[in-house]
C-alpha cells in the first residue's frame, strides 16, 4: 500500500491530464498517456510482468480496461470515472478498487453513446473473451486507417 499523501498527488495528475494511466509497482511509478486501453493491452502484450501485484491508476474505467486488469493480475485499482460494467466486473474479483464517479457507462468521444470497447465488453463476464474481442476491435479499427 502506498503512502496516502502520494496517493492523492498521482490522483491529481490524473485529474490534471498529465498522465491517462499510472502504474506503481513497489516503489516505481510509470506513468503512460496513450489513449484508452492502448497501454493495458500493450502492457499485456509486451511486459505483464509490471502489471501483476501492481496499483493502476487510470481516468476512464469500463468493462473492457477492467478485464484487462483481472487479466494482468492486478492488484489495485483506481479510476477517475467508472462504469457501472466495470464494477460488476471487478466485483467477482479479489481485486481493491476505489474510484472518484461511478456512470452507468462510457460514453464515445463525442458523447454520442457507448464508447465502442464498452460496448462490446458488456455481454460477456469472462476476461480473456473480452481481451480476444479488444484485439479484433483494435486491429480492424487499425487496418481501416491504413486504407
Amino acid at each position: 500500500m502506498m503512502a496516502k499523501e502520494r496517493f492523492e498527488e498521482l490522483v491529481v495528475e490524473l485529474r490534471e491530464g498529465r498522465s491517462n494511466c499510472i502504474i506503481v509497482k513497489g516503489e516505481e511509478i510509470f506513468k503512460f498517456s496513450l489513449p484508452g486501453v492502448k497501454t493495458l493491452m500493450t502492457l499485456l502484450k509486451e511486459d505483464p510482468s509490471l502489471l501483476k501485484d501492481s496499483i493502476v491508476l487510470d481516468k476512464v474505467v469500463g468493462k473492457g480496461a477492467a478485464a484487462l486488469m483481472i487479466l494482468g493480475e492486478v492488484a489495485e485499482i483506481y479510476a477517475e470515472l467508472i462504469s457501472e460494467h466495470a464494477i460488476k466486473l471487478l466485483d467477482t474479483t479479489d481485486i481493491k478498487f476505489s474510484y472518484g464517479e461511478r456512470v452507468p457507462f462510457i460514453e464515445n468521444k463525442t458523447k454520442t453513446g457507448f464508447c465502442p470497447i464498452e460496448m462490446l465488453s458488456i455481454p460477456s463476464s469472462d476476461p480473456k473473451e473480452i481481451h480476444e474481442k479488444i484485439i479484433g476491435f483494435l486491429s480492424t479499427m487499425q487496418s481501416s486507417k491504413t486504407r
